[in-house]
C-alpha cells in the first residue's frame, strides 16, 4: 500500500509536469489560428475591393482595320462610260483612261477583298442601274446632292476640270458659258454630266437648248465632233488633252476656250445594292491605299497625277 502510493505520487508529479509544458502551447494555438484567420479575411477584403474597382480600358487603335482576306461571297460590278466594241464601231480608240480606271476599280477591290466584273455602258443607263442597286460600284461622279440619296461617295480618286473646247474659228465668239448662244451651231455634251452650276442653271433654259447636243458616251460626243455636227464640246481637261495626242486632225482644229468647273469626282457605290457594312469596307479599304505606292504607281503608268 505504501509502495503503491509512493508510485502514484510520482507519477502525478510527473503527469502534472507534463501538462504544465504543454498547456501554453495549447493556449497558443487558438490565437495562432485566429492570426492567420484575420489574414485570410484581410486577404478576401482586398481582392474583392479590387473586383469592384473599374479597369481602365486603352482606347481603340486609330489604325484602319487590316485588309481582309478574298471573301469569296463580295463579287462586285462595276460600269464604265466606254466598251471596246462601241469605240471599234465608230473607228476610234478606246481611251487609255478606261483601263486606267479599271484599274482603280481593282485597287480598291482587291484590297476590300472582293472580285470584281467591269463593263462598258453608257453614262446615263449606269446611273439609272445604280439608282436601282443593279450595279454596285462607278466612278468619275461629281457630288450633288440629288445624287447622295442613291450613292455613297466611297473616296475622291481625282480632281476634274470641265473645259469648253471650241473650233478654233469661233473661239473670239464666246467669253463665258453663256455666250455660246452667238454660236452658228450647237457644242456636245454627256447626257446627265454635272459640268458644274453654271451649266446647270443654262441647260434649263429653253432658249439654249438648240445650242446643246447630247451624247450618251464620250465616244459617241467625241464622234459628234469628229463629223463636224458640233462646233466643240465639254470636256474634262485631261481627257481633252489625252484624245489631242490621239487625233492630231482634231488638234490642228480645236483649242481650249475656258474652264468652266473643278471639282473632286468620286467612286461611288449603289446604297441600294451593297450593304452598309461591305459599303463602309470600300471607305475603309480605299483610304488604306489613296495616295500610297500602289496607286500612284498606277497614276504614274498612265501619266496622270493625283492633283
Amino acid at each position: 500500500m505504501k509502495k503503491d502510493s509512493l508510485r502514484c505520487g510520482a507519477f502525478c508529479v510527473l503527469k502534472l509536469m507534463l501538462l504544465a509544458l504543454v498547456s501554453p502551447q495549447l493556449q497558443a494555438l487558438p490565437q495562432q489560428s485566429a492570426g492567420t484567420a484575420g489574414q485570410v479575411q484581410q486577404t478576401q477584403h482586398t481582392a474583392q475591393r479590387q473586383s469592384s474597382t473599374p479597369v481602365e480600358v486603352s482606347p481603340p487603335a486609330q489604325d484602319l482595320p487590316a485588309k481582309p482576306s478574298s471573301d469569296p461571297s463580295c463579287a462586285l460590278v462595276a460600269h464604265l462610260n466606254e466598251s471596246r466594241a462601241d469605240t471599234d464601231a465608230e473607228g476610234l480608240q478606246l481611251p487609255r483612261w478606261y483601263d486606267l480606271h479599271a484599274r482603280l476599280l481593282h485597287l480598291l477591290t482587291d484590297e476590300a477583298g472582293c472580285q470584281l466584273t467591269v463593263v462598258g455602258s453608257p453614262w446615263p443607263r449606269s446611273l439609272t442601274l445604280l439608282q436601282q442597286g443593279k450595279i454596285d460600284l462607278m466612278l468619275t461622279m461629281s457630288y450633288t446632292k440629288e445624287r447622295a440619296a442613291y450613292a455613297d461617295f466611297i473616296g475622291v480618286h481625282y480632281m476634274e476640270e470641265s473645259v469648253l473646247v471650241l473650233h478654233k474659228n469661233y473661239l473670239h465668239l464666246v467669253h463665258q458659258l453663256s455666250d455660246i448662244n452667238l454660236l452658228p451651231g450647237s457644242i456636245g455634251v454627256l447626257r446627265d454630266a454635272y459640268y458644274g452650276e453654271a451649266f446647270e442653271q443654262l441647260r434649263h433654259e429653253k432658249s439654249y437648248q438648240p445650242y446643246l447636243l447630247y451624247a450618251n458616251s464620250l465616244t459617241q460626243k467625241l464622234n459628234m465632233l469628229k463629223k463636224g455636227r458640233v462646233l466643240g464640246m465639254i470636256e474634262d481637261k485631261t481627257q481633252y488633252l489625252e484624245w489631242s495626242q490621239l487625233y492630231p486632225e482634231l488638234q490642228a482644229q480645236y483649242r481650249l476656250s475656258l474652264s468652266l468647273h473643278k471639282a473632286p469626282v468620286y467612286i461611288v457605290a449603289s446604297k441600294a445594292g451593297v450593304s452598309p457594312e461591305l459599303r463602309l469596307r470600300l471607305h475603309q479599304a480605299w483610304q488604306r491605299v489613296y495616295g500610297k505606292e500602289k496607286h500612284r504607281a498606277i497614276l504614274a503608268e498612265f501619266g496622270w497625277v493625283l492633283e
